[in-house]
Order: C-alpha cells, then sequence, then structure tokens
C-alpha cells in the first residue's frame, strides 16, 4: 500500500463527513451538521497523524482538492 492509497483513503473519510453533514441540514439536525463540518475542517489540517497530514504527503493534488471542497 502506497503513500497515495493512504491519502485516498483519509479523503474518502472527510468527504463521507461532508455528505453527512449535508444529510444532517436536510434532515433537520443541525447539530449534528455543524459537528460533521467542523470535524471535517479539522482533520484536513496537515498536521501530526490527522487525515490531512496522509493525504498531504500523498498527493498534494487530492490534499488540495478536498480543501477547496
Amino acid at each position: 500500500m502506497s503513500e497515495y492509497h493512504i491519502g485516498l483513503i483519509a479523503a474518502i473519510g472527510i468527504v463521507a463527513n461532508l455528505a453527512f453533514a449535508v444529510i444532517a441540514y436536510l434532515l433537520n439536525v443541525p447539530q449534528f451538521a455543524r459537528l460533521s463540518l467542523f470535524f471535517a475542517f479539522f482533520n484536513t489540517l496537515p498536521l501530526s497523524d490527522l487525515d490531512g497530514n496522509k493525504m498531504f504527503f500523498g498527493s498534494v493534488v487530492l490534499w488540495t482538492f478536498v480543501t477547496a471542497l
């Protein structure tokens, strides 16, 4: 398993959090939507063992794309 694959797996987790936020917003659960957005944003930071670090070193293009979402 390469660094790119690990970054791709980390990106899928962040995109899933964004999808959960949209679904929670549509179901009128604003607290869950807000927490999901916060968690997704926090995980995109390229620090220590967060998903952002795995994406950044796996593929800078992938990290830029997910951060822009």
